[in-house]
Formats: C-alpha cells, structure tokens, sequence
C-alpha cells in the first residue's frame, strides 16, 4: 500500500538522514534567492533545523515515494527533485510575502 510505504519512509532513519541533508544543502543555495517565501524558508532552516519537518513531511509524500518499498530505492536526485518542487510551495505557505507598503 503507497501510504504505508510514505509512512514507513519517513520513519527510516537512513531515508530521514538524506532528505534533511538535501534540504541542508539546499537552503545555503537558496538563502540568497529573491522570492521572499523561498529565501525567508532557507534561512530559517539555516537557523534551526526544527524548521525543516514540514517540508520534510511533503516530501516523504511526494509522486512515487509511496511506490518505493525501502529507502534505497528511492534515488538521490529523487529526492533532490523533490525538495526543489516543494520548497516553493511550503515557503510561500509558511513564509508569505509582507503586504506592498501603502
């Protein structure tokens, strides 16, 4: 079953250690973008790590996870792909852009 399979990957030790280094990684690339979402969330993640468990969350259930068996079937830049689809949508939800000065 794919949501047992999303489960089980994001309580894998292994699969949770590989995604939060992604994300890491990815935050020191986009802690200087000019999306106020997209910066706002790096830094953050920067900041504290505790930050990252939401987009942690989103990508365990990314397309195709849930058809993964074991975390070693999931590649690198499968995961890589997913941090960058979801770092858009989780900073802007997380971190929305301040309203235009009057």
């Amino acid at each position: 079953m794919a949501f047992l399979n999303n489960y089980n990957l994001s309580n894998d030790p292994i699969f949770r250690g590989r995604v939060f280094a992604c994300i890491k990684q990815q935050a020191l690339i986009y802690k200087d973008d000019g999306r106020y979402g997209i910066a706002t969330l790096a830094n953050a993640i920067i900041a504290s790590s505790g930050t990252a468990g939401g987009l942690f969350e989103l990508v365990c259930v990314a397309p195709g996870f849930g058809d993964e068996a074991s975390q070693d079937a999931v590649k690198d830049g499968d995961i890589l792909a997913a941090v960058q689809a979801m770092w858009p949508v989780y900073g802007d939800i997380v971190y929305p852009p301040p309203p235009p000065a009057p």
